[in-house]
C-alpha cells in the first residue's frame, strides 16, 4: 500500500490559511478576552472609577481601600468598603465572620468586579487586609 502526499497548496490556497487564521486568532480575542479578565491578577482601582465606568470593569480582577462598613443592621448584615469620596462597593464571597474583624477599620479588598440589578455594584472578594497606606 502506498500513501499518497496530501496536495500542495497552491499561492490562493496558502492565503486563504493564512487569512482563515488570522479570522480564527482573532475571534477567540474577541470572545476570550472577558474571561481571560477573571484570571489575571488583581488592578488598583477607586471606587469612584468603577462607578463612573462599570461597564469596562465588569469580570475584572480589582483591588480597591477605604473603610470597610456594615450597613443594614436591622436586617441582613451587608459589608461595604467606603472610599474617601462616600463611593460604597459591596462585598460579598468573604464570609461574615472574617469580614467583623476589619469593620471599621482601612482594608484592602481584591477580587471580581461585578453588577447585578438586584444587588448593584459588588465585589466577589477572595481577600481582604491591612491597608496601611496614608
Amino acid at each position: 500500500m502506498s500513501e499518497n502526499p496530501p496536495p500542495k497548496l497552491s499561492f490562493s490556497g496558502r492565503r486563504l490559511a493564512a487569512g482563515s487564521a488570522i479570522l480564527t486568532v482573532i475571534f477567540l480575542f474577541a470572545v476570550g478576552h472577558p474571561y481571560l479578565r477573571r484570571f489575571t491578577p488583581p488592578q488598583p482601582v477607586q471606587i469612584k472609577i468603577l462607578w463612573q465606568g462599570r461597564e469596562h470593569w465588569l469580570g475584572a480582577q480589582v483591588r480597591c481601600t477605604g473603610k470597610l462598613l456594615v450597613f443594614s443592621r436591622r436586617t441582613a448584615q451587608r459589608y461595604f468598603v467606603l472610599d474617601q469620596g462616600g463611593y460604597r462597593l459591596q462585598i460579598l464571597g468573604i464570609p461574615r465572620k472574617e469580614l467583623e474583624p476589619w469593620a471599621g477599620r482601612k482594608v484592602f479588598v481584591s477580587g471580581r468586579f461585578e453588577f447585578k440589578e438586584n444587588l448593584g455594584m459588588y465585589l466577589l472578594a477572595g481577600r481582604i487586609g491591612s491597608d496601611l497606606g496614608p
